[in-house]
């Protein structure tokens, strides 16, 4: 009987060392790209052109996208050096969106913070915030106090591959005027 169990001398190779696979079938070598685009271009979509290797690629990316992203464009990667007849590797996409100071993204919700006059938050009122799609007037309910912070339902970052969008955050940050004597009197009382 075989010393090694069932199968071969070869069998018993492959389990400890993995199948070597014939390099003239193997597809060719894959080629990254790193490709870093605008707040604006990652929420609004965009479309990019880039050579990779002597090749012109276009790319439509959809609203929405994110640092970490990756997308795989099949069969334009490089080619299999030992067979030319081989399948040709991938080019992966690693998308990464600069920061922009207007805006904190959280997941799909954009934060925004609005310096507001004290007594606006307290007594309610309409503010005006800027997104990224322009002026949007946000009420203030009565009652308010600094630091609450206002949602507003599907007016935040854009779902990739989606027609849903995350939330527009709004913090209230309260902006205290400098008073004159006869006013601090009657905030007194």
């Amino acid at each position: 009987g075989n010393p090694f169990g069932e199968g071969g001398f070869a069998d018993m190779f492959e389990q400890f060392f993995g199948k070597r696979q014939d390099p003239r079938t193997k597809n060719g070598q894959d080629f990254k790209v790193n490709m870093t685009i605008s707040f604006n271009e990652a929420y609004f979509g965009c479309r990019k052109e880039f050579n990779v290797n002597g090749e012109r690629i276009a790319m439509n990316f959809k609203p929405g996208l994110k640092t970490g992203q990756k997308f795989r464009i099949h069969g334009k990667g490089g080619y299999n050096q030992y067979n030319s007849e081989a399948p040709r590797g991938d080019i992966i996409i690693d998308i990464n969106v600069l920061a922009t100071p207007d805006f904190v993204l959280n997941g799909n919700d954009i934060w925004v913070e609005k310096e507001v006059v004290w007594y606006d938050i307290m007594l309610g009122g309409k503010l005006e915030v800027e997104t990224p799609e322009g002026s949007l007037v946000v009420k203030i309910p009565k009652n308010s106090f600094p630091g609450k912070v206002l949602r507003i339902v599907g007016k935040g970052y854009p779902i990739y591959n989606t027609n849903n969008r995350g939330s527009l955050l709004c913090k209230l940050v309260a902006k205290y005027p400098e008073l004159n004597k006869e006013q601090l009197n009657f905030v007194e009382k």
